[in-house]
């Protein structure tokens, strides 16, 4: 339907007013102002989105920038700091045993080290069972690191359709329906500091305006804090639905029943989150390959010397960066829910959310003050044909 044709139907279908009476305006944009208010300043204020490294290769075209900023400039989003005191010992000992084999450095008594092809073999076959398992170790941690935002984009999602049905089912009720769609855009934030384990310093002053300090408060108090949040939707719901004497019972049930289904899944999503990270890959698996891997590296001074001499230390610094860098990635995506630069920008996410909520109540409210000026058109115009 067109807009003006939706007008039309809603100025049909909204009720008369008694005789005497001057005609009422639709007053559920009127109450919704404060909040509409507030979230515009909500959003429009300065938002620490954290040093998030978000990289999008240009799927068009040579993507020349991208491969010059993912290969030679990305260095803050490099898992070097869980791999320095591995890449310390291995390149300590390189230098060890580069030194002890030079002959000037050494004199009469230089470290020889055969070369043997057995030895060689050897390294050849134990490499593959490593790389198998830096293989499957990253591959989990990926698969943790996608559903762990798929679970946050069903957050989103379903955000967005609870925030449209308060808006409609309570439209009767604008003190619960703005009540229910103030905790809707809080609960992604409670979220995020939920799985961070900590809120952060600013945590009241970042949502002023859509709580009061008692709220705040309380919210900072909670052991679990979307918990409260889901308490607060779902108590602005059943009352919304309770004050619904324009409908019969079964079609308010039905909207009830509608609203807590999205509410159970946006319980889900962070449910689904919390499994991620409070599970992380049993340490029998992540021991067995870094006693292996370790094992690996750390033999191959012995087994590159008598070829490379001096040059030993440098071969071994570039094969340790490239193997034990996909430890460290690993276990900077495993559970991407901190501050890290490969985590995911959370609160990116929960501005996405307000805005989105935003966008709802705005377009809401447009739609009700077409309505309430057909509603006074359709009123004079049947004034006056009396």
């Amino acid at each position: 339907l067109g807009s003006s044709n939706f007008c039309f139907i809603r100025a049909k279908l909204a009720p008369a007013p008694l005789a005497g009476q001057a005609p009422q305006m639709g007053h559920s944009h009127l109450a919704r102002k404060p909040l509409l208010d507030s979230l515009k300043t909500f959003n429009a204020k300065e938002w620490d989105l954290g040093k998030h490294v978000i990289f999008k290769p240009d799927p068009d075209g040579i993507d020349f920038s991208g491969w010059v900023f993912s290969s030679f400039c990305a260095f803050r989003g490099r898992a070097l700091a869980h791999i320095f005191l591995p890449l310390l010992v291995i390149a300590t000992e390189a230098l060890i045993v580069a030194a002890l084999s030079d002959p000037l450095l050494m004199g009469e008594h230089p470290l020889h080290i055969p070369e043997s092809h057995a030895f060689e073999d050897f390294y050849r076959m134990l490499g593959v069972p490593v790389s198998f398992l830096l293989v499957f170790r990253l591959n989990r941690a990926a698969v943790r690191f996608y559903d762990s935002r798929a679970a946050f984009g069903k957050l989103i999602e379903c955000s967005r359709v609870l925030a449209g049905q308060a808006v409609q089912y309570l439209s009767h009720d604008p003190v619960r329906r703005d009540s229910m769609c103030r905790w809707v855009v809080v609960y992604p934030f409670a979220a995020r500091n939920y799985l961070r384990g900590h809120a952060p310093p600013d945590a009241k002053e970042e949502l002023a305006g859509l709580l009061n300090e008692e709220e705040a408060e309380q919210l900072s108090r909670a052991k679990m804090q979307p918990l409260l949040c889901l308490d607060r939707i779902r108590g602005s719901m059943w009352s919304g639905a309770k004050s619904n004497t324009g409908l019969p019972p079964s079609l308010v049930a039905q909207t009830l029943n509608n609203m807590e289904a999205t509410l159970a899944t946006i319980t889900g999503t962070v449910a689904a989150m919390e499994r991620i990270n409070n599970t992380p890959l049993p340490i029998a698996w992540v021991a067995h390959l870094r006693q292996f891997l370790l094992f690996y590296l750390l033999g191959i001074p012995f087994s590159l010397q008598p070829s490379f001499g001096w040059a030993t230390p440098v071969v071994t610094l570039v094969v340790s960066i490239a193997m034990l860098g996909l430890e460290g990635a690993a276990v900077s995506c495993e559970r991407p829910f901190g501050h890290n630069t490969n985590h995911l920008p959370m609160t990116l996410f929960c501005k996405v959310i307000s805005e989105n909520v935003q966008q709802i109540l705005s377009e809401t409210e447009c739609v009700d003050s077409c309505a309430d000026i057909s509603t006074t058109i359709d009123l004079e115009f049947g004034s006056l044909h009396e």
